[in-house]
């Protein structure tokens, strides 16, 4: 009688369970779906680390162009030609390595000598003169040397310098210039009359010019300007 009470007891229990388990199964399929009809289905959430963008990076302006100026090369303006008739005492240099300077020499002037008729006079009248003759030569002589126009030759030793292309190039050259020679003895006012050989000529004579000193000239004892005095620069090479 045990033994059967005891599996009554079993049996009630286990359908005890099982009628509680259908009815929370019963209960469950009874209420799903009225939530899945509330709630719409929701997508998984993914998360990502987004990267800090960097800033672009700023290209320097290149420099600005500098404009291509072309010059335009300067005109040519040819010496002044300025013909002056030739003086009786025109200077000509000459500049060589080895020979001396050629100097033209200038003409001596003639004394004037004052000749006077005699007459039949007493000896003093005679004596008289005598005396006015020599007078008169010596006067002249005095004159002479009172009145003289420029000098030749640079008094300061001045001389001009041969273009050290030229001396390469074996080129010579001349230069005609026009000078007023002043009461100093200082050229001013020159101007070239006529040159050869290349304008590298024609600075070195200008050079020269105006470092040369020359003896003025003189007129009753007194230095005048000598005006348009021509000079004449020959440059030659030695043998």
């Amino acid at each position: 009688m045990d033994h059967i009470d005891r599996n009554r007891r079993r049996d009630l229990i286990a359908s005890v369970v099982i009628s509680i388990i259908v009815v929370v199964v019963i209960i469950g399929i009874v209420n799903f779906p009225s939530r899945g009809k509330g709630e719409p289905p929701r997508a998984p959430i993914k998360t990502s680390i987004i990267p800090t963008p960097t800033p672009p990076a700023t290209k320097k302006p290149p420099p600005p162009k500098t404009p291509n100026v072309v010059v335009p090369p300067l005109p040519y303006i040819p010496p002044p030609r300025v013909v002056v008739p030739t003086l009786k005492n025109a200077l000509k240099e000459k500049v060589t390595h080895i020979k001396p300077v050629k100097q033209e020499e200038q003409p001596k002037k003639i004394k004037k000598k004052t000749v006077k008729k005699k007459a039949t006079k007493s000896p003093s009248t005679q004596t008289q003169n005598s005396n006015s003759d020599d007078l008169d030569d010596s006067d002249a002589d005095t004159n002479e040397e009172k009145n003289h126009s420029a000098g030749a030759t640079p008094i300061n030793g001045a001389r001009p310098e041969y273009p050290p292309n030229a001396e390469d190039d074996n080129r010579e050259g001349k230069v005609v210039a026009s000078c007023d020679i002043l009461p100093s003895g200082h050229t001013a006012n020159c101007k070239i009359v006529s040159h050869t050989g290349g304008s590298d000529f024609v600075a070195s004579a200008v050079d020269f010019l105006a470092r040369a000193r020359y003896e003025p000239s003189v007129e009753n004892g007194v230095p005048v300007t000598e005006h348009d005095h021509t000079l004449t620069i020959d440059f030659t090479l030695g043998d």
